[in-house]
């Protein structure tokens, strides 16, 4: 009876001895650093982006270096590369050459990465465009559609359009939001020298809508809402799916995190002026849709 109780005895401790040990795919605590060899960053150019670029994404490269430091992800050398087609950056994202890229609104087509966060026109608020209904009798019906279903693309189609001469922000931001709502976009305008002579043509029914920014639509109680305000997205940040070592939520919020971090920095401002943006913004699912939608429909274009 010893010899038995001896045996289960030492059958019990091996057993506990096994069972401590941690298997090699246990995700690391919490207070245990994320060590990475190196990190490629690869920033696709901006249009009209010009010599001082590369300098800036690799100031840049070297501030996100110590903000992810700070995060608790140790990298060994963060390497910039550049590229000035969105699909050769998207492919190096596949294979697993680039860890993470910074590129146009293509970046949400990756099918296996992940978009973490998105380029924003402004750092304060995105910028915002209404469209508003003139005092036209199909601006009204417009107007009284909108109340019940969003407009159908047709229906926008028909619509005489007015903007504001060179405001390209506003102007993009509509056409964002038309493709959103009805699946199209806006090719022909009128335009006018400022908003108040935009708003003055909207009231006499010279058009049916008005492209203005949310600011100006302060002054336009007569009129009517067609849309939403929403955010201008100029690009994307795309996490490679071969970047294991990062794939957690732990990865991914330090990640985050250290974006927003190193863009506080003279290094992060600059590059973010470089993309005509103010900041790293986060998005939603819904969001990355309609962006995926809206690079599909450019491309289609």
């Amino acid at each position: 009876m010893k010899r038995l109780s001896a045996w289960l005895l030492a059958m019990i401790l091996l057993l506990c001895a096994c069972g401590g040990e941690e298997s090699p795919d246990a995700p690391l605590p919490q207070n245990e650093p994320i060590i990475l060899e190196s990190l490629t960053l690869e920033c696709s150019a901006p249009a009209g982006s010009g010599s001082g670029f590369p300098a800036a994404a690799n100031a840049f490269g070297a501030a996100l270096q110590q903000t992810l430091a700070a995060e608790g992800v140790e990298v060994g050398a963060v390497q910039v590369t550049f590229s000035r087609v969105d699909a050769a950056t998207i492919d190096a994202l596949g294979s697993g050459g680039v860890t993470l890229g910074m590129l146009g609104l293509g970046g949400a087509l990756v099918e296996q990465g992940e978009v973490l966060l998105a380029l924003s026109r402004n750092e304060e608020e995105p910028s915002c465009a209404l469209l508003i209904a003139g005092g036209s009798e199909y601006g009204k019906q417009l107007a009284w559609r909108t109340k019940t279903t969003p407009l159908t693309a047709e229906e926008w189609s028909r619509a005489r359009i007015g903007a504001v001469e060179g405001d390209s922000v506003a102007l993009a931001a509509a056409r964002q939001l038309l493709h959103e709502s009805a699946g199209c976009t806006i090719e022909e305008y009128r335009g006018y020298a400022a908003a108040e002579e935009l708003l003055a043509a909207a009231q006499l029914g010279e058009v049916d809508a008005a492209i203005i920014r949310a600011e100006d639509a302060e002054n336009a109680e007569d009129f009517w809402a067609l849309t939403e305000n929403a955010a201008l997205y100029e690009g994307t940040v795309v996490l490679s799916p071969a970047a294991q070592a990062l794939q957690s939520e732990r990865g991914r919020d330090a990640l985050r995190r250290a974006f927003w971090a190193a863009a506080e920095t003279d290094a992060g401002r600059e590059l973010l002026k470089q993309y005509s943006c103010g900041s790293f913004a986060a998005v939603s699912e819904e969001e990355i849709a309609a962006m995926r939608d809206l690079a599909m429909w450019e491309e289609l274009g």
